[in-house]
């Protein structure tokens, strides 16, 4: 196994990008960017899209992600975040909970009352009554009484009427404006959440929703035969991307010959690493030598 490979396992736990950090330059990813904009003007004129991007840890899927939310910023629709976790395949809706969180505004300070009055006034607000839809969508929150409400229903009813609630929510919604759900990280997925993206994406056709969603080689979502399902490879940057990374990286335009090419052998053209790389051998005072970099980030 490559050293590359070796340094890849020990931070496939470890998110793509660190937003408290100052972003390297984007590049290499322009066709990228077009293939979401593609999907995204027929969402607009009313046809649902899912979109895959699909790579190996550090490619950039979430700065792709995260760049194509940036170039949303004057259009008129509801852009949602979720995120799948390495220890939350258990955790049932565990990415779907984001969601909910993010459209309703609920914080994680909020008292039960708040998140009541939060979810009640999200379902009230696209037309849908919240006396029939709240009692399951608190349940998933984990709030509110359901002894009255959902005493009589088995714990498979109670899923099954989530999910109608979710899906039923999400299309009352996309009639007001386009919405976007982006997941992250799906081959970390839990069963309900996949089992209700599938149910989502079956009703997709006529609704002016994007799904976008992001994962590793190997894993094969359930919905990719729907005409409207579209898969992207981000591939490896190119040696001259890479020295632009890490340009932007080190702030020089001149990198020393003798680091750039250890940099750029060793990262093998991987956005995370090409960072990851340059910021150590900065902190490492290197980057004058132009001749060593870390064997471990």
């Amino acid at each position: 196994m490559s050293t590359l490979h070796d340094l890849l396992a020990q931070v496939a736990a470890s998110s793509e990008m660190d937003a408290q950090r100052v972003l390297s330059r984007f590049t290499g990813r322009d066709e990228a960017l077009a293939a979401l904009r593609g999907p995204l003007a027929k969402v607009e004129a009313g046809h649902g899209q899912v979109v895959g991007m699909v790579g190996e840890p550090g490619i950039g899927k979430s700065r792709l992600l995260y760049e194509f939310r940036r170039s949303l910023s004057a259009k008129r629709l509801t852009y949602l975040e979720g995120r799948c976790l390495s220890y939350g395949s258990s955790i049932p809706f565990l990415p779907i909970l984001d969601l909910v969180r993010a459209n309703c505004g609920i914080q994680d300070g909020d008292e039960p009352t708040t998140v009541v009055d939060k979810v009640r006034f999200g379902l009230h607000e696209v037309g849908l009554d919240p006396d029939e839809h709240a009692p399951y969508i608190l349940h998933l929150l984990g709030i509110g009484d359901d002894g009255a409400a959902l005493g009589h229903l088995s714990p498979e009813a109670i899923k099954a009427r989530i999910g109608d609630s979710l899906r039923t929510w999400s299309l009352a919604g996309s009639q007001q404006r386009p919405i976007i759900f982006a997941v992250e990280d799906l081959h970390w997925i839990d069963r309900s959440s996949e089992e209700y993206l599938a149910s989502l994406v079956a009703s997709l056709a006529a609704a002016p929703i994007l799904l976008v969603c992001t994962w590793r080689p190997g894993y094969r979502p359930p919905w990719g035969d729907h005409s409207y399902v579209t898969q992207l490879a981000l591939r490896r940057l190119s040696p001259d991307e890479s020295l632009s990374v890490v340009r932007s990286v080190l702030q020089a335009e001149r990198v020393p010959e003798g680091l750039a090419q250890a940099i750029l052998e060793r990262a093998e053209g991987n956005p995370f690493f090409l960072e990851e790389l340059a910021r150590a051998a900065l902190e490492h005072g290197e980057v004058a030598a132009g001749a060593r970099v870390p064997v471990t980030i």
